[in-house]
């Protein structure tokens, strides 16, 4: 059992006993009523705090997505230990981003424009990946 399942079944155990005591309700009655309490306080908890790593790191994906899509620059841009796994960073204009620790397994790069400022992740090839080193403007 994972520890979140166990914790999640302790609190509807929690908050049942609680209902039983507090107004003598049957177990029928007060642990379905706990389970959807629970339930609610962590949805509520999942959405504050920005909901799953894996929806978290969808989100970035999609924002990075749509900031190349515009022709924005990421340059820069702090990425450190950001899952961009399957993102399509082509064409992305990535001169001096930290993108170090970032999951880049299947990002596609192909034309993404990187300055020797660029900190990718440790054996990572951006050559490799499709991406073009440009010149400073220094």
């Amino acid at each position: 059992m994972k520890l979140g399942t166990f914790i999640f079944i302790m609190l509807v155990f929690w908050a049942s006993i609680t209902l039983q005591d507090r107004y003598g309700w049957s177990p029928w009655v007060t642990f379905p009523i706990g389970a959807l309490c629970v339930w609610a306080g962590l949805f509520q908890l999942g959405k504050l705090t920005g909901g799953t790593p894996e929806s978290r790191a969808r989100k970035l994906r999609e924002t990075i997505q749509a900031k190349i899509a515009a022709g924005e620059s990421l340059k820069s841009l702090k990425l450190r230990e950001a899952d961009l796994r399957g993102a399509n960073l082509s064409n992305a204009y990535l001169e001096g981003a930290d993108l170090s620790f970032t999951k880049l397994s299947e990002a596609k790069l192909f034309g993404a424009m990187y300055s020797t400022d660029t900190i990718w992740p440790e054996g990572f090839d951006p050559v490799a990946a499709g991406a073009v080193l440009v010149e400073d403007d220094d």
